[in-house]
Parts: structure tokens; C-alpha cells; sequence
């Protein structure tokens, strides 16, 4: 059973090396970690890293160590504009059979990627990340700060006749003005039964919403792990 607390540890601000020596890195959306098949994943959007060299993305351990990831693997939007595609999956480098930052923590499918669907009506939604107006970067001493926030919302339904992406209507946002900075932000569902713990489980990452519209776009989880059996297959 996965708890909402296990699954904030894998959420992170996505952090960019610039080569700068007054301001090392940079920040910039939303991403999480997620395990699958014995590997791991650095999951966000595609828009977020917008063509950025593979080499200069990194993830913090709770350590506080900066990771590199091994690589990227997107659809370009030469093969495809659609919302559904706007994922980009950095692979994690394994060292010894675990993540070269052995303290980092992911979401493994395994335990959060049940279905959702037939559930979703009625269960609570969140959207978990950095917004941009709460996160950066502090020189003085170079640490990256940012507050985790919590968009609870309830399904709206698919926005697409496809499937691979569904809406949210958020009930509270939290006083933020955009939501720049959500963008790869997982979307979690909360499945309660009684007698038991809640249950989180992974519906999709945030791509796009706006405060004044009330509403958060998301992709679908299945074509998050499915770019991720592409990724395996052609190698």
C-alpha cells in the first residue's frame, strides 16, 4: 500500500546545469521518479525541457547530491503536436542493480499503478508540485528551495475521445496566480475503503491548467509506461 507521504518523496523541481559559475543550476517545472522493469525514470513533460541537452538535467537526492541522468526519450513534435505526447522520460543510471543515488526514492508501479479509472468519479485528485512562483534557486549558498503544493481536484472526464489525456476541476488554488511550474507534476487518486489506509495511486502527470479556468490537463499513466517499453524495445 502506498501512502501520499511516500509518494511526496519522489517529486522534485526539474533542475538544470547552465555551465555558469555565479549560478550552477537553474530550475524549472515539475518532475517525479518512477521505477519500472529494474529501472528508473525521471519523468516530466516535454515542453519543460524544451530541447535542453540530456547531460545538463539532473535529479537531488535526499541527500542532496545532484544525479545526471543517462538519458532522454521523447516524441518529437515533429512526429506529433498532440497534448498526449508532451512526455519526456531521463533515465536514472543503475549502478549494482539500484539508482546511482541509492537514497532516492521512486514511484514503483508496481505498488502505485493500479487501475483508476472505474474509480474515478469518486475519489479525490491531486496534483503534486513546485509552482514556479514558490521555487528557486538560492546562489548565496546554492541550494534549490521550493514549497510542495497539493492541487486537490475532481475528474472531469476525458478531454479527448482518444483517452490519453483527462481533465480536472481543481477546487482550490491555492492563491497561485499561474500554474507555471506544475507542468510534470504527477496526478495522484486517493482510493478509500473502509477499515484500511488510503491508497494512492498514479492516474497521469499534469501538462497544462490555468487558476482561472479552475482546470488541469493530464496525460494518461499508460503512455507514460508505455514510452517507457518503447524506450526499452529499441535500445
Amino acid at each position: 500500500m502506498v501512502t501520499y507521504e511516500t509518494l511526496q518523496q519522489c517529486i522534485q523541481p526539474v533542475i538544470f546545469r547552465t555551465g555558469i559559475e555565479e549560478a550552477p543550476v537553474t530550475v524549472w517545472g515539475t518532475g517525479f521518479t518512477l521505477g519500472t522493469a529494474k529501472r528508473v525514470f525521471f519523468v516530466s513533460a516535454r515542453h519543460v525541457v524544451n530541447g535542453s541537452n540530456p547531460d545538463d538535467i539532473c535529479v537531488l537526492s535526499p541527500a542532496g547530491k545532484l544525479v545526471p541522468i543517462k538519458d532522454s526519450y521523447i516524441l518529437p513534435p515533429s512526429i506529433s503536436t498532440d497534448d498526449w505526447a508532451d512526455v519526456v522520460i531521463h533515465e536514472v543510471p543503475i549502478v549494482q542493480g539500484v539508482a546511482q543515488a541509492p537514497d532516492l526514492r521512486m514511484i514503483h508501479l508496481g505498488m502505485a499503478g493500479g487501475p483508476w479509472k472505474d474509480d474515478a468519479a469518486a475519489s479525490d485528485f491531486f496534483v503534486v508540485g513546485f509552482p514556479r512562483e514558490q521555487t528557486g534557486v538560492n546562489y548565496d549558498v546554492n541550494e534549490v528551495y521550493g514549497s510542495l503544493v497539493e492541487l486537490r481536484g475532481a475528474y472531469a472526464g476525458p478531454a479527448t475521445t482518444d483517452g490519453f489525456t483527462h481533465r480536472l476541476t481543481i477546487s482550490d488554488s491555492l492563491g497561485l496566480s499561474t500554474f507555471a511550474g506544475l507542468s510534470g507534476s504527477p496526478v495522484l487518486m486517493r482510493k478509500r475503503a473502509i477499515g484500511v489506509l488510503d491508497h494512492f495511486v498514479l492516474a497521469g502527470m499534469a501538462i497544462q491548467g490555468t487558476p482561472q479556468a479552475q482546470s488541469v490537463l493530464f496525460v494518461d499513466r499508460d503512455v507514460i509506461t508505455s514510452l517507457s517499453e518503447s524506450k526499452r524495445r529499441f535500445e
